[in-house]
C-alpha cells in the first residue's frame, strides 16, 4: 500500500500545472548596520503578548542588546533586553518616546517593534523594516494564520508596487523537532504559490525567568504616530548614536523584484487541508482530499 499523500503536496497539484523556480533575494550586506523589525503576532499559545520578551531575549543572544517597543493604539512601552552597559533612565516626568529611543539607540543591536493591534498590512510592508516575523505556535490552526498573514502581507506589497521585506518565522510554546515540521508545511504552500520560503529564526518551548531586561517605561505621546515615521526616528537617532564611529561600506543595490504573480489558494481550503485526513470537508462545496491507496 503506497503512503498517503501530504495534504499541502495534493493542494499544490489542485492549483499549479507544473512548479517553477524563484529567484533568492541577496541579504543585507550592511552588517554593522542596526537591524529594525516589526514583529507580527500570529497564533500563539495563552496571551500572545507574554512571549514578546522571551523571543527579543533569543534575538538579543543571538545578534546582541536588542531594544523592544511595543506599540498600543496609543501608547507604547520600551525595553533593552541584555544591555552590556548600563544605561539612565529618561526622568520621567519630562521624557518622550523620542527621548528614550535616543538613549537605547546608543546601546542596541537590533529592534524589534511591536506594531499596533489591527495595523493594516500595506503600513507593515511600507514602514521601512528590514525584515518582519511572524511569531507563531506550532499546531495546526497556526499553519493557517500563518499562510494568512503571509498571503496578506505579499498582497499589499504587490497593491503597493514594492519590495516585501524578508520573512520569517519564530516558533513558540513548541519543541524544535515540531517546529520545523511546521515551517516545512508551510513553505510548501507559500513557496509553491507565493515565492517564499520562511526561515525559522528562533524557536522556544518554555519561557526563561532569567532574562536580563531594562525598563524605560510608558509613554502616551504617540496617538497620531504612524509607523513609518517611528522606525525613521530609530535609524536616525542610531545614526546619530553611531556617527563617531564610521563604517566602510559599498551601497548595495538590489534588483528589482521579478517574482511572478501568483494565485494563491483561498483560505477555506487551507483550513479544510489542514484537518486530518480522515475529517470531513467544512463545507458541502469544498473539493474533498483523499488519501492515495
Amino acid at each position: 500500500m503506497t503512503q498517503p499523500m501530504d495534504p499541502f503536496d495534493e493542494l499544490a497539484e489542485l492549483f499549479l500545472t507544473e512548479p517553477e523556480q524563484f529567484p533568492q533575494y541577496p541579504p543585507n550586506l550592511n552588517d554593522e548596520k542596526i537591524i529594525i523589525e516589526l514583529a507580527i503576532i500570529g497564533h500563539l499559545p495563552v496571551r500572545a503578548g507574554v512571549w514578546l520578551t522571551p523571543y527579543a531575549d533569543a534575538i538579543a543572544r543571538e545578534e546582541g542588546p536588542t531594544a523592544l517597543l511595543r506599540m498600543e493604539t496609543d501608547s507604547a512601552t520600551l525595553q533593552l533586553i541584555r544591555a552590556q552597559k548600563p544605561i539612565p533612565s529618561p526622568p520621567e516626568s519630562k521624557s518622550t518616546l523620542d527621548d528614550a529611543i535616543a538613549l537605547v539607540a546608543s546601546a542596541a543591536d537590533t529592534w524589534i517593534v511591536r506594531p499596533p493591534p489591527n495595523t493594516p498590512m500595506a503600513q507593515l510592508v511600507l514602514a521601512g523594516a528590514d525584515r518582519l516575523t511572524i511569531l507563531s505556535s506550532a499546531d495546526e490552526a497556526a499553519v493557517v494564520a500563518a499562510y494568512q498573514i503571509v498571503k496578506e502581507l505579499y498582497e499589499a506589497a504587490e497593491k503597493n508596487n514594492c519590495q516585501l521585506p524578508t520573512i520569517n518565522l519564530a516558533v513558540l510554546g513548541s519543541d524544535r523537532h515540531a517546529a520545523e515540521r511546521m515551517r516545512q508545511r508551510l513553505n510548501r504552500t507559500t513557496n509553491t504559490f507565493l515565492g517564499i520560503e520562511l526561515q525559522m529564526v528562533a524557536c522556544i518551548g518554555q519561557m526563561d525567568a532569567t532574562i536580563r531586561s531594562t525598563d524605560f517605561g510608558k509613554y502616551g505621546d504617540l496617538p497620531d504616530r504612524k509607523l513609518r515615521s517611528l522606525l525613521e526616528i530609530i535609524d536616525e537617532s542610531a545614526s546619530n548614536a553611531a556617527a563617531q564611529h564610521p563604517t566602510l561600506h559599498e551601497e548595495f543595490d538590489e534588483p528589482e523584484s521579478t517574482r511572478p504573480t501568483r494565485k494563491a489558494p483561498p483560505l477555506s481550503i487551507i483550513k479544510q487541508i489542514a484537518q486530518p485526513l480522515n475529517t470531513p470537508p467544512t463545507s458541502p462545496g469544498a473539493p474533498r482530499l483523499s488519501a492515495a491507496a
